[in-house]
């Protein structure tokens, strides 16, 4: 006769888990290498302390998520970058670009359909962050063109901007 070894249910499955990817939302600041040692090991030690008590206790007895990752940044021992941070820095400012340049364009589509009654005007250009705007209207159509630097200078800038504000040389630095 053999026995099965020992099968952890998957509620608990499900639970450890939830537990290990509400800690990730606090460790980003980590390397790659070292997280995932680290949720190797919680995940090894709560599986086994689960055996025992229950993954419910297990999970609650490890603590509020944000003070143990807490602990394993000060464990580190040196300033961390903070890549989550400048991502959505990056995020806000490539958003507000989007938005503003459309914001832009509506005007010039503007401009450009109430010239439109009048045939000496059919070209309406404009140029707003790096990129010129050309509108053409004939009679019943309208067409729009868009080109220069703007997208390039958005992104370097978004790179820039997520790199000050995660403090990026921190990855550098020991």
């Amino acid at each position: 006769m053999t026995t099965s070894p020992d099968r952890t249910r998957a509620s608990d499955v499900l639970r450890r888990e939830a537990c290990l990817a509400h800690l990730s939302l606090f460790m980003d600041d980590l390397p790659r290498a070292r997280r995932r040692s680290i949720y190797r090991d919680l995940r090894a030690e709560l599986t086994a302390a689960a055996r025992e008590d229950g993954m419910t206790r297990a999970v609650r007895d490890l603590g509020p998520v944000a003070v143990l990752a807490h602990g394993f940044r000060e464990a580190e021992g040196r300033p961390l970058p903070h890549w989550m941070h400048g991502a959505i820095a990056a995020s806000v400012l490539a958003v507000t670009w989007v938005l503003t340049t459309l914001t832009y364009m509506l005007g010039i589509l503007d401009a450009s359909w109430s010239a439109a009654a009048d045939p000496a005007t059919p070209v309406t250009t404009g140029s707003y962050l790096w990129n010129d705007f050309t509108v053409r209207t004939s009679g019943d159509a309208l067409s729009v063109e868009s080109n220069g630097l703007g997208f390039l200078v958005m992104l370097v800038a978004c790179w820039v901007v997520a790199f000050v504000v995660a403090r990026g040389w921190r990855a550098w630095t020991r």
